[in-house]
């Protein structure tokens, strides 16, 4: 039997991806590369080595894959000044729940520490802690 000279190599189709598709996968793109200037020349690169690499599917994995290495060890997109971080918000400081002298005791204190307490700290804990319920 003649071997058939007509067959064509399997060449894996390319998935033809709609232009809302590709703006998609871009905008990932773009958004993990803060520093990747949105410019059509970057987007050329991308294609031209999409095309001359014979990538069968334009996907985001594959495109990563073109950025990683147009990227190195050469880079050859125009880049962009990474955003500007934003400034965190200031932690506003609690006020404190109690304000304690030397060798006074907490008004939370455990049994342990009110039987081992002396009778100045006692006063000054009942005194302050009647204060506290007062309050409530």
């Amino acid at each position: 039997m003649k071997p058939d000279t007509n067959a064509q190599p399997d060449i894996p189709q390319m998935k033809i991806l709609s232009g809302e598709e590709i703006q998609q996968i871009l905008a990932v793109v773009f958004a993990e590369n803060p520093t990747l200037a949105p410019v059509p020349r970057n987007a050329a690169l991308i294609g031209d080595w999409l095309d001359a690499h014979y990538a069968a599917e334009i996907s985001l994995d594959t495109v990563r894959t073109a950025i990683k290495v147009l990227s190195y060890p050469v880079d050859k997109f125009e880049r962009q000044k990474p955003p500007v971080p934003v400034a965190p918000q200031p932690v506003a400081v609690p006020e404190p729940v109690e304000v304690l002298a030397p060798g006074e005791i907490s008004i939370y204190a455990d049994q342990f520490t009110l039987k081992h307490a002396s009778p100045a700290q006692l006063r000054s804990y009942i005194k302050r802690a009647k204060a506290a319920n007062a309050k409530k």
